[in-house]
């Protein structure tokens, strides 16, 4: 599906940066989780409509989209984009969007 975006989507499709109560990235430094673009701004609602299928990472073309392990509680399985080790490239068709079932990454929130 080749869908267009405009400048006011693509800036509302921003990772969404949320911290995890413990630390579920394994980052030392603590640092907030990033989530893919699209993803729902209010961290429950994300968590309560993420099936965790992991369709988003398989549609990536770039492999951006990891998904956070069993020290993540209650958030294991869901995705997210370390971008100081691979960004996200902003694919003009927005595969990880098309590819949620759920609408855990969608272009309108």
């Amino acid at each position: 599906m080749d869908r267009k975006i405009s400048r006011r989507q693509f800036f509302r499709l921003m990772p969404a940066a949320i911290k995890t109560s413990d630390n579920a990235s394994g980052d030392p430094d603590g640092r907030p989780v990033v989530r893919p673009p699209g993803a729902l701004s209010d961290p429950r609602a994300f968590l309560a409509t993420c099936h965790r299928c992991k369709a988003c990472s398989a549609a990536c073309p770039y492999d951006v989209i990891a998904h956070l392990g069993p020290a993540a509680g209650e958030e294991e399985g869901t995705p997210f984009i370390k971008p100081e080790e691979n960004p996200c490239r902003w694919c003009p068709t927005m595969d990880c969007l098309n590819a949620c079932p759920s609408g855990a990454l969608a272009f309108n929130k």
